[in-house]
């Protein structure tokens, strides 16, 4: 099951660590708040409806969340820091900050396909429905193949061949539908498309056949 991004850092570290006669952690604690602020409003609403984003991008935000974490931890600590250590901890606190800022457009885009895609997956695939289309198309078909064997000599070979590709185009589906199968999204829409492509041509030939 996917796990919910961390909020443990919703906390924003408001002491200003002036140091005494040591180095100044100020620029650090300063670069941490802005990023740690920027993470979590991120993460809330992400939050809302985890679901919604890939494990690849979940992951990502849990691994910026340790990051910061130990930038945190490391900033809270007795640990005398060094200056060149404070501006290493400020130039990865703002990396951390700009990948939020990209990172917020990718997790809407990331909601915006998921929705999308739940709202097709509803409503594109209705096997109920394509079998009472295949059935009322297979019906049409068998009025005008009872007509034709009535008298077949009335009608061109080349009519003949059509009505006998049809009709196995039709056992087919008709097998497939019978077994249970499952169609795709896309198989559903090309079985679909088949059918009211011989649909038209029944209805195109229903008055030569029947007068």
């Amino acid at each position: 099951m996917k796990k919910l991004v961390s909020l443990v850092l919703a906390t924003v570290m408001c002491l200003s660590m002036v140091a005494c006669g040591g180095v100044d952690k100020q620029p650090a604690i300063d670069a941490f708040n802005s990023a740690n602020t920027a993470f979590t409003e991120l993460a809330t609403a992400m939050n809302e409806n985890i679901d919604l984003y890939s494990d690849e991008f979940v992951e990502v935000m849990m691994g910026m969340s340790d990051s910061l974490a130990q930038c945190k931890e490391l900033l809270e600590s007795d640990t005398e820091l060094t200056e060149e250590t404070v501006a290493d901890l400020v130039t990865q606190l703002n990396d951390i900050e700009a990948w939020v800022a990209d990172a917020t457009g990718l997790a809407e885009e990331e909601a915006a396909a998921a929705v999308e895609g739940e709202v097709e997956a509803e409503v594109s695939v209705d096997m109920d429905a394509a079998i009472e289309y295949f059935n009322s198309v297979s019906t049409a078909f068998d009025a005008i193949a009872t007509e034709v064997n009535n008298n077949p000599d009335a009608y061109t070979e080349e009519f003949i061949d059509q009505m006998i590709g049809i009709s196995e185009g039709l056992t087919e589906c008709k097998a497939g539908l019978e077994a249970g199968a499952e169609l795709t999204e896309e198989e559903y829409a090309d079985f679909i498309e088949v059918l009211g492509q011989v649909e038209e041509w029944l209805l195109a030939v229903e008055s030569e056949v029947f007068g």
